[in-house]
């Protein structure tokens, strides 16, 4: 049964509120009363309407239960089809419903999951409540605003596709855990590897390398450009090159995993350098790697984790290791021009250098459209040398109808990007002006 149309969201929440005030000791319903101003703040009027104020008021009751008993770092998680006579109300979805810390990334990494599993959601709340708790966990009282007795906790409240298989609900619930635990690790260890990363810029600096001087400027540019909110680090670690005879293999340094990248049981300490293309990943004249792991972000962002090497070199110059930093890219990383972005500048300019065409005539320019208008991750992760027979590339193919296919090679064995060019999606103006994107990968 539905509330009234026409009802305003003040006056249902008034409805939800004396129903919980007539069944609740008076101290309670005003916790259920804060719980209810907060829940229901983002959740829209028509859905609030779509059951009668009776029905969100036994929600409510259910939902302070359930967040009763919780100690710090502990994941409530309850997936579940509500039902009135086991829960006294009852919805047309499944409801996923989380109490945690408060951290990033918990709301869209519970989306990636829901995707993953191909299940629609309907509805996300995402409430956030300051709530004291005595030494044991138990639930004591709301709090307006953060102070020294209580703490940020998260509630998540999901809609998902009607799901009545218990192996299907079992699966939810376990990658839910699974991928939460993942989030609190990298956020535990957020700050480490920031500073594993400055250690990192650090040594590179003083690096005995054979660099130029501008080319180790840039280098160093761009790492603290990286450091600087553009990029989410997921995981750390350090690698030793360790040669024994005619065997040379990289191998952990032990201790130095962080977020993903912790040493477990699992954990391959060491490997041949043959199996990690050694001799293309670790060339002491090109000392950053920047490419894509083989593993898809488990949290934020769905897609390929993006992989950042900063080489290590001994007193002589040689290369002894690296720092291997995963993790992604920000937006802000992607909405920066080229001509903005540390390493990127430097290869456009080299691009434009050595193409053999005039500056500012209208192939230059055309030329350093195509560049701006490039899949960034491609920017980032291309050669100079590479971005030159691409980007030439399609300023040959001009208004053509044809289809040209653009295959890079890539520092990992088993990754090689693949894009095409096809009719109707090539914009080069005549006026200079931005078109929209023409590349599609594939």
């Amino acid at each position: 049964m539905q509330a009234k149309s026409n009802n305003s969201k003040q006056s249902i929440l008034e409805q939800i509120k004396d129903v919980l005030s007539n069944r609740m000791p008076a101290r309670q319903a005003r916790q259920a009363a804060f719980f209810c101003d907060v829940y229901f703040k983002r959740v829209p009027t028509k859905d609030l309407n779509r059951e009668m104020p009776v029905m969100h008021a036994t929600m409510v009751a259910r939902q302070l239960e359930f967040l009763q008993q919780r100690k710090p770092g502990d994941l409530l998680l309850h997936v579940f089809n509500a039902g009135k006579e086991q829960d006294g109300w009852e919805c047309q979805h499944t409801i996923v419903e989380m109490v945690n810390d408060d951290l990033p990334f918990l709301v869209d990494t519970a989306s990636m999951v829901m995707q993953e599993l191909n299940l629609g959601v309907h509805l996300i709340v995402h409430p956030v409540f300051n709530i004291e708790r005595d030494g044991a966990g138990r639930f004591k009282a709301f709090h307006p605003k953060a102070n020294k007795k209580s703490k940020v906790e998260s509630f998540i409240h999901i809609h998902i596709d009607k799901q009545t298989d218990p192996t299907v609900l079992a699966s939810v619930e376990s990658l839910l855990r699974a991928r939460m635990a993942m989030v609190r690790t990298t956020v535990e260890d957020w700050q480490p590897m920031k500073e594993n990363l400055r250690v990192a810029i650090a040594e590179f600096k003083q690096a005995p390398s054979g660099l130029s001087r501008s080319v180790r400027a840039e280098c160093v540019k761009f790492l603290n450009w990286v450091r600087d909110d553009h990029f989410m680090l997921i995981g750390a670690r350090a690698y030793d090159i360790v040669e024994d005879g005619k065997t040379t293999t990289l191998r952990v340094v032990d201790g130095t995993g962080l977020g993903l990248l912790r040493e477990h049981g699992k954990t391959i300490l060491s490997r041949p350098m043959a199996s990690v293309s050694g001799e293309a990943r670790y060339n002491q004249n090109a000392p950053l790697i920047i490419t894509k792991t083989n593993n898809r972000s488990p949290m934020h962002r769905s897609g390929y984790m993006d992989y950042i090497g900063v080489l290590r070199f001994d007193d002589s110059g040689k290369v002894i290791g690296e720092y291997r930093f995963i993790g992604l890219f920000t937006s802000l990383a992607y909405l920066h021009r080229v001509s903005d972005t540390p390493l990127v500048s430097m290869k456009v300019q080299t691009v434009l250098e050595n193409s053999g065409l005039k500056e500012n005539r209208h192939a230059w320019k055309s030329l350093l459209h195509i560049l701006e208008t490039l899949p960034r991750d491609e920017m980032l992760q291309a050669s100079s040398t590479e971005l030159l027979a691409i980007a030439t590339g399609v300023l040959d193919l001009q208004e053509r109808r044809t289809v040209r296919l653009f295959i890079r090679g890539s520092v990992l064995v088993d990754f090689s990007p693949v894009w095409c060019i096809s009719p109707g999606t090539i914009g080069i103006p005549k006026t200079g002006k931005k078109s929209n994107a023409y590349s599609n990968g594939l």
